[in-house]
């Protein structure tokens, strides 16, 4: 296991455990449409991590890469970002959502990178 796998790891595992932090803390004190927001925010940008996750290690494989595999690898990068996009504007359009709270679930990673660079901060 080489270092990037754990730090992926611990952030995988810091982003489940904020996840359900922010569900749990929303279901018993937000309201239902605030919740579904953070839900389904914080599975969004779980899976989008996870596809990133794999984009990453295909573009950066010890084998040479030619140009139409680095080609096909930013394709399906927009094409993910594109279709991210589209889920939220549909989840915002039709008030599916709490702006607020889809915001908050969408932030998940950003707090699992936060969160792992100050317990980094105090380990030293």
């Amino acid at each position: 296991m080489n270092n990037w796998d754990q730090i992926y790891g611990d952030l995988k595992r810091r982003g489940w455990i904020i996840f359900f932090i922010l569900a749990s803390a929303g279901y018993f004190f937000m309201s239902r449409s605030f919740t579904l927001g953070i839900i389904l925010g914080g599975m969004i940008i779980i899976l989008n991590f996870s596809f990133l996750q794999s984009t990453i290690i295909k573009a950066f494989q010890q084998k040479p890469v030619i140009r139409k595999k680095r080609f096909i690898l930013i394709v399906k990068s927009f094409l993910r970002l594109f279709l991210l996009g589209v889920i939220i504007f549909f989840l915002l359009k039709y008030d599916l959502v709490d702006p607020i709270g889809l915001a908050i679930g969408l932030s998940i990673i950003f707090f699992s990178i936060v969160s792992m660079g100050i317990s980094s901060a105090f380990k030293f």
